[in-house]
């Protein structure tokens, strides 16, 4: 069993200029620092993309899933939760906007719980559902203190709202950059998603600018979550300002203030750093805590189940299959019954699911059985009259039935096979 790491391997709109958010690199950047403390190295890890997870099929692996997520179809973006089977998922830092989960979501987020939510918007919401939750934080804001004072002492506006313009003080001025986190990058591909050295490139721009910032910022302020968390993890000074503040900032604020239009006037120029080292450390031990304990209860169990999967497998059911063939050799769609409640019936039934799946079941007879199967009422001989339809094939599939049903159906038009030695399909 492997550690994994969210990537950002984005569908891009052809054409499409704004698909960068730094914030999203930044993220797993700071998810890395978490392992390396561990003592994993990043060369270890395997990247899972964010966008496909719920279709990932490489080795098991142990994934910290921290980022945000909607659960619509986003421009092929629907492809994330729930995630595969292949990957064990540790919910942590983890945000939710949309409201309104389908049970197989809501199923394992319960068996995954408890979900450590980076927002109290999140966190609510999942209770709300009777799902265990915790308010956990940003992995961003675990990231060390920098050691040294900034080389240049630059002021950094990261896309700021414009009626900010009018409140900065002069000084401020002085030294002020002004960036985006959402640069221009362009593709190297006409592929609609991007690919791996796209997707690298991505990842290292986003943690080149929080170099950028860790080695030349004097102050940085922000209207972006993962430029303001990760900052303050750094030791910058960082003001918070934007036009409207939602719910993925519940937990920042515990920090720094969040400054509205209404507020400007009253920013605090010239803030400390947030000296929070006890509490990032509390944060940072949780994360770490979460992943140990999804390693120690799952790798000998996927270790085993890897040792077993890795073989050259053979071709199941092959002789039904063939039989089925045959019988269906001229027509594509099938409507049959099956006959006989036992082991090889439900195999039959599954196997034709599996390979026919244009057939349809219409009715499951026994004689002995009652109540339902699979969600078909589990009917009796006297009932085949009143299904009123001669297309119907019926399998026979208990020997001890063959008799019984060959003599029910002489003289009518129905068109039965006798089951025999379980792959030999005998017509009445």
């Amino acid at each position: 069993m492997k550690y994994g790491i969210i990537s950002y391997k984005k569908t891009v709109r052809p054409g499409g200029i704004k698909w960068t958010n730094l914030g999203d690199p930044i993220q797993s950047y700071a998810m890395v620092k978490i392992y390396e403390e561990m003592g994993i190295p990043e060369s270890e890890l395997v990247k899972v993309n964010r966008y496909s997870s719920k279709s990932y099929d490489g080795d098991y692996v142990i994934l910290p899933f921290n980022c945000y997520n909607m659960i619509f179809d986003q421009y092929r973006h629907n492809n994330s939760l729930p995630v595969s089977d292949k990957i064990i998922p540790v919910f942590v830092s983890f945000h939710l906007h949309s409201r309104v989960l389908e049970p197989d979501l809501l199923q394992q987020l319960r068996t995954y719980e408890p979900i450590g939510c980076r927002d109290e918007e999140t966190m609510k919401m999942l209770r709300s559902y009777n799902i265990r939750a915790y308010l956990s934080g940003c992995v961003t804001a675990t990231l060390p203190k920098r050691k040294a004072n900034p080389q240049s002492g630059k002021n950094y506006f990261v896309d700021c709202p414009e009626s900010l313009l009018e409140y900065i003080p002069q000084n401020i001025m002085v030294n002020a950059e002004f960036v985006t986190h959402m640069p221009y990058i362009p593709r190297s591909s006409e592929d609609i998603y991007l690919t791996d050295e796209e997707e690298q490139n991505y990842y290292q721009l986003g943690v080149n600018q929080l170099k950028l910032y860790e080695n030349d910022a004097n102050l940085v302020v922000t209207s972006r979550l993962h430029v303001a968390a990760p900052c303050m993890a750094l030791g910058i000074p960082v003001i918070l300002v934007s036009e409207n503040f939602d719910g993925r900032f519940s937990w920042i604020d515990k920090y720094l203030p969040l400054y509205t239009p209404s507020d400007f006037g009253e920013i605090n120029w010239n803030p400390d750093p947030i000296d929070y080292e006890e509490d990032k450390e509390i944060i940072k031990r949780q994360f770490i805590y979460r992943i140990q304990k999804a390693f120690e209860e799952n790798h000998l169990l996927y270790d085993c189940s890897s040792l077993l999967e890795d073989r050259k497998r053979s071709v199941y059911n092959k002789e039904v299959i063939n039989s089925l063939k045959q019988i269906a050799s001229n027509t594509e769609s099938v409507k049959y019954a099956i006959w006989g409640m036992r082991a090889e019936t439900m195999n039959l039934h599954h196997v034709i699911s599996d390979h026919f799946p244009n057939w349809k079941l219409s009715a499951v007879i026994d004689e002995y059985c009652m109540g339902e199967y699979e969600g078909y009422p589990i009917l009796t001989s006297k009932d085949i009259p009143d299904l009123d339809d001669d297309e119907i094939v019926y399998f026979i599939v208990p020997e001890a039935a063959h008799d019984f049903a060959s003599d029910f159906f002489k003289g009518k038009k129905i068109r039965g096979f006798l089951v025999k030695n379980k792959t030999e399909f005998v017509e009445i």
